[in-house]
């Protein structure tokens, strides 16, 4: 033997080679489906909040919506505010002509907010 390396020692050292660096890669093979498996847990969970957010911004009252409806709510409350002193007025004329008040007194009655009202003096007094 002259010490050079036969073809079959050449073959067995690129085998052991060959073995090592599959080794090491499926290493690495398996350390990707652990970072695949962890982005698919994170894509579920994304997937989850994206719905939540979905469904919160379905059911959210816009600025818009409820600048309307609080400007309908008022409009309803300045009607019946309305209709309400349109009866309390009613009153106070009945008890003027019954002369339980003054036309002063209703004159400063009917003066008083929301809806004020000035007056003459009634042909009754």
């Amino acid at each position: 033997m002259t010490g050079e390396p036969t073809l079959l020692d050449i073959l067995e050292a690129i085998h052991d080679f060959a073995t090592y660096v599959e080794k090491r890669f499926n290493g690495i093979d398996q350390r990707f489906v652990g970072i695949d498996q962890r982005f698919e847990s994170i894509d579920k969970r994304f997937e989850s909040i994206d719905r939540h957010f979905e469904m919160i911004e379905a059911q959210m009252v816009t600025k818009e919506y409820l600048s309307d409806k609080l400007s309908d709510l008022r409009g309803e409350l300045v009607l019946l505010t309305r209709k309400e002193d349109k009866k309390l007025c009613a009153v106070i004329d009945e008890l003027e002509k019954k002369r339980v008040f003054s036309w002063k007194t209703a004159r400063n009655i009917r003066s008083l907010e929301p809806f004020a009202q000035f007056t003459a003096p009634s042909n009754s007094n």
